[in-house]
């Protein structure tokens, strides 16, 4: 499956192009219908990496929840990818949408939020949302979440790099609005977005691993981050 990076990154460089848009869902990998698995060793713990998107087949989600009800039978425990948009305010939420390069969406579901932009794109077969963990048959028993809060993107990002500026044209346009004049003024560089909401995410999911108390640990990811979490655990 094509990394979703190279999804992200299409969607920002051709976002008013339904056809190039209909080509990065297809590089996307999200009309597959089954998804493989992935294992490394870490110390004694065995890890298995679950890549995952958020818009995918109804046969790929079936195949996936398969694969985590064989892995409930072998006592793996869960962490999983879901960021947060707790014990945030305005400031923070303006500084997070510089930071992601996209306006925010009042839409809960992937697939409203992707017609939304791109009205005219051709399917070549139905998508559906990413099902809840719940439904993929995760409880509070057997997984817990290993993500970011946008506060602490934010403040990763700050801490690293500096002060997020935001203009008036960062306060004067919604944060559901394509901003494209917003992102030319101090944008975020692509290698320190990448780094924020890759890297340091792949850190908080490595550091779960590592003091989990858990031998047989399933992580669901985005595949974007398979090959750095896998890395980490080797060093």
């Amino acid at each position: 499956m094509k990394k979703t990076l190279i999804f992200l990154i299409i969607l920002n460089l051709v976002s008013c192009k339904n056809y190039l848009a209909t080509i990065a869902v297809k590089y996307a990998g999200v009309y597959e219908d089954k998804e493989n698995l992935h294992t490394v060793n870490y110390n004694e713990k065995k890890i298995v990496f679950i890549p995952m998107h958020h818009l995918g087949t109804k046969s790929f989600y079936n195949d996936v929840k398969n694969k985590i009800d064989s892995l409930k039978n072998e006592n793996y425990y869960f962490i999983y990818e879901l960021p947060s948009a707790n014990n945030i305010n305005e400031t923070i939420v303006r500084k997070f949408r510089k930071i992601v390069k996209n306006p925010l969406s009042k839409e809960a579901s992937y697939t409203k939020q992707f017609k939304a932009l791109y009205p005219n794109i051709k399917y070549e077969k139905p998508l559906i949302d990413q099902p809840s963990y719940e439904e993929l048959g995760l409880t509070v028993e057997n997984s817990e979440r290993a993500d970011a809060d946008y506060r602490d993107v934010v403040d990763y990002y700050e801490k690293k790099y500096g002060e997020i500026t935001l203009t008036d044209c960062d306060y004067k346009t919604s944060i559901y609005e394509n901003y494209t004049k917003c992102k030319e003024e101090n944008k975020v560089p692509l290698k320190q977005h990448n780094d924020v909401l890759v890297n340091f995410r792949n850190d908080i999911v490595v550091k779960n691993i590592k003091e989990s108390p858990h031998q047989k640990i399933a992580v669901i990811y985005g595949e974007e981050h398979m090959k750095g979490i896998f890395e980490k655990l080797k060093k």
